[in-house]
């Protein structure tokens, strides 16, 4: 006769499934109100971000960081439905095998210590505006991901261990064999890095493109500037007109790399299972390489325009 796990394993992982379906209602209910929250906890800290003062430009990094924040809420949404059917199913295999209760005592609290970890995508979401993508995520892997991930694997692994001596050595429990490979697999489609999905990608060219443009209208104030400077000033000016041009032209193909990767994103998407992971994969770090690159570009522009202006009034001063 199959026995259940305990009932409070039971209720920790319907709570678990519970706070997903919220995060899930959250999401589709309130995506604006979300954004409006992230985007004023952002602006009470401009220098982790790299606001500059410049709307067009400082609204398509708070795009970014909104965009980025409900993709973090969507993949806790994931992965606490994933987790709470995986913790669920491995602790019904932990309890109906024949292990001495002590060990099954260690194996269940471990298990259930892995029902913590999607929670860290929550904390990047509530320090993300206060540190930043980088530190947010670097909290989330001290606090969460690697304390509470680490345990959970480590189970996952004894399991599999006493799997291998039971059924390979011992030449029995063959079906809980099975069933022991499918969780893991199924553990690690939940454990997958979480790529962009296809609307946050377009948001990302749509605002790469807007900061693009607003870059270029700003060359072309500076070069409105240069043209009305003596030569001796003039010199001075050329060389950062012309690193602002090498700039424009990165930007723009940092936004046609946006524009290129949603289309594949677009198309692998009706690919079969295990082509469209491998390519979403590689498809996310080309996404982070496109937005990297127009956040850097931005701030180099900033600091050209800057010094630009002080050449302009030094002039003027004269």
């Amino acid at each position: 006769m199959v026995r259940l796990p305990s009932p409070w394993i039971v209720f920790f992982c319907l709570l678990l499934f519970g706070f997903g379906e919220l995060a899930g209602a959250l999401l589709g209910g309130f995506p604006q109100q979300i954004k409006g929250f992230i985007g004023q906890s952002v602006m009470a800290h401009p220098e982790v971000h790299g606001l500059v003062g410049v709307d067009d430009i400082d609204r398509a990094i708070l795009n970014g960081i909104e965009g980025e924040a409900l993709s973090r809420v969507h993949t806790f949404h994931l992965h606490s439905h994933g987790l709470a059917l995986v913790v669920f199913v491995l602790n019904l295999i932990i309890v109906n095998m024949s292990l001495r209760d002590r060990i099954k005592r260690i194996l269940h609290g471990l298990t259930c210590l892995g029902l913590l970890y999607p929670f860290g995508w929550l904390m990047i979401v509530l320090v993300l505006p206060s540190y930043g993508k980088s530190g947010a995520f670097r909290l989330a892997e001290k606090f969460f991901f690697i304390p509470f991930g680490g345990v959970f694997l480590l189970a996952v692994w004894i399991l599999i261990l006493f799997y291998l001596i039971r059924v390979i050595v011992l030449k029995h429990e063959r079906l809980m064999f099975v069933a022991g490979i499918f969780v893991i697999g199924l553990t690690a489609r939940v454990a997958l890095a979480e790529t962009p999905d296809l609307q946050t990608v377009l948001k990302a060219y749509e605002s790469g493109a807007k900061t693009c443009k607003q870059i270029e209208q700003n060359y072309k104030a500076m070069k409105g500037q240069h043209d009305l400077m003596f030569k001796k000033w003039q010199d001075k000016s050329e060389p950062l007109l012309t690193e602002d041009r090498e700039l424009i032209a990165r930007c723009n193909d940092a936004v046609q790399s946006l524009k290129e990767i949603s289309e594949k994103m677009e198309k692998t998407i009706q690919d079969d299972l295990s082509y469209r992971e491998d390519t979403l994969m590689s498809l996310s770090n080309d996404y982070e390489k496109a937005q990297s690159l127009i956040k850097m570009i931005v701030i180099q522009h900033r600091d050209l325009r800057e010094e630009h202006e002080k050449i302009f009034h030094d002039m003027m001063g004269h």
